[in-house]
């Protein structure tokens, strides 16, 4: 007998096994610092607000800081109003990189937006924008009232704004923030807000006397004909070594004291309240008693000394 053919054992297909993709990892993108212009990093450019923040007027309400005009009474802190006497920068048409702080306030107040050296408040003290970290308190519109810093980010803006107001702050975006800008070293900062408002002094005194001279000032390259010599001095101040600078602020700061004591004679008189002719009057009377006592104690001197002679 012939035996029948066997089928060869068929081989199951074998599954050829696919890798499993494996994700790739990919990097956190971590912001750059971007150096605005303005800031120490690079020495030049502007130091102001954008146009784009908000401050409240009397008898106006809230109002972009770009349409905010010399003469008018800008909101500073505890609810006061504080006179804008001049624009130490406008340009309304360069563009400049500004600091865009966001702050938790319980209130719906658009960010700060703030060149990098440009001073605002921490519990009082007076600190270069740049120096403020996310978590850092600043002071608010009220008294004592501290907003925190959620983030902070780099955003371009055209328009350059730099009020200077009578009591050498105001409140912009409901952040309290300084007229003036960090030039000097970091050592020096805390000083700068009280020193820049000294050196200002004599334009003030000229503005509350003939505010129409202030009215009329021009801007050069963004810059007031008014502190044009004051900018190009403080540029040199702060190209120095730090001990000189505090050496040289020193040094003016009697000079500076003159000038402070002398505008807060010129707004005691220019009230003409009664308060002031009192204290004027006491004050004369005092000084006429003390040389009315020293008179006659010389008179009895010479008189007892004819007497024993």
């Amino acid at each position: 007998p012939i035996a029948p053919p066997v089928a060869p054992p068929v081989t199951p297909p074998v599954a050829t096994p696919v890798a499993t993709p494996i994700a790739t990892p990919v990097a956190t993108p971590v912001a750059t610092p971007v150096t605005p212009v303005g800031s120490p990093a690079n020495g030049e450019g502007p130091n102001c607000f954008s146009g784009e923040n908000k401050v409240e007027v009397q008898g106006k309400g809230e109002i972009a800081m770009s349409a905010l005009q010399v003469g008018d009474f800008v909101r500073t802190s505890n609810n006061k109003f504080t006179r804008v006497f001049s624009f130490g920068h406008l340009d309304r048409e360069s563009e400049a990189d500004y600091l865009q702080i966001y702050y938790h306030s319980g209130d719906d107040d658009p960010p700060l937006e703030i060149s990098a050296a440009h001073l605002v408040f921490t519990n009082g003290k007076a600190v270069a924008a740049e120096q403020v970290r996310v978590g850092d308190v600043l002071d608010g519109k009220e008294h004592n009232q501290k907003v925190a810093v959620t983030s902070i980010v780099t955003i371009k803006r055209r328009g350059l704004y730099a009020p200077f107001t009578e009591s050498s702050d105001l409140l912009v975006s409901g952040v309290l923030a300084s007229n003036y800008v960090a030039i000097l070293d970091q050592k020096t900062v805390p000083y700068q807000h009280a020193l820049a408002h000294a050196v200002v002094a004599p334009t003030r005194i000229v503005c509350s006397i003939t505010p129409e001279f202030c009215q009329s000032e021009s801007h050069e390259n963004g810059i007031s004909s008014l502190y044009w010599p004051i900018v190009q001095a403080a540029d040199r101040l702060g190209a120095m070594n730090s001990w000189i600078q505090l050496v040289v602020s020193v040094l003016v700061l009697p000079f500076l004291a003159v000038f402070v004591a002398l505008e807060q004679i010129v707004l005691l008189l220019a009230t003409r309240s009664t308060a002031v002719a009192v204290l004027v009057a006491t004050t004369a009377t005092t000084i006429g008693a003390y040389i009315t006592l020293f008179h006659s104690r010389r008179c009895r001197s010479k008189t007892v000394k004819t007497l024993l002679s």
